[in-house]
């Protein structure tokens, strides 16, 4: 090998330098800096990632914090029973029919409608007969429940024996399936 060296002139030699450098530095570089910047682009993914999850419990932070300001120091578990993050319409109708039965009350006529927005929650719009004290503590149990549930119109006409009634809830969550 070292007689060929010599036998060659030293523009060549320079060239058979220059060569081995190119080949060094592609060799550098498909193996070494490719591979780092694969990584360094994979741990970019991951940090954007993160923060968007960052970002993301941030809002859910923002959004507790609110939940707490407007209806009280609650634990996390307490706010998700009073405000569900997926609320089941028939979880929703079941409810009502046990409070009506509890109440010695018939079955009401119901009318429901999903308002999707900032809150989100079910409109109930019951029409229905009772006396006056049954349709009292249906109310009272309709408000005792845990779940944030608020009477947003009600009208009674009739006496105290018999009477009817047209009564529209607004029963809160985040999404109504």
């Amino acid at each position: 090998m070292k007689e060929i060296l010599n036998k060659l002139n030293e523009r060549e030699k320079k060239m058979l330098l220059i060569l081995f450098s190119l080949i060094v530095v592609y060799v550098l570089y498909n193996y070494v800096i490719t591979a780092t910047l694969n990584k360094r682009e994979e741990y970019q993914s991951k940090l954007e990632t993160l923060e968007m999850k960052e970002s993301n419990l941030n809002l859910h932070l923002v959004r507790y914090n609110s939940l707490k300001t407007n209806y009280g120091d609650y634990q996390l578990e307490d706010l998700r029973k009073r405000l569900p993050e997926e609320g089941y319409i028939p979880e929703v109708l079941l409810w009502i029919e046990n409070i009506f039965q509890a109440n010695g009350i018939d079955e009401p006529n119901i009318q429901m409608q999903i308002v999707n927005g900032q809150p989100s929650y079910l409109q109930l719009n019951l029409t229905f007969r009772g006396d006056y004290n049954s349709v009292y503590n249906l109310l009272q149990g309709i408000e005792g429940n845990e779940r944030i549930v608020q009477i947003e119109n009600y009208n009674f006409s009739g006496d105290k024996n018999l009477g009817s009634v047209n009564l529209t809830l607004r029963v809160y969550g985040e999404k109504f399936y």
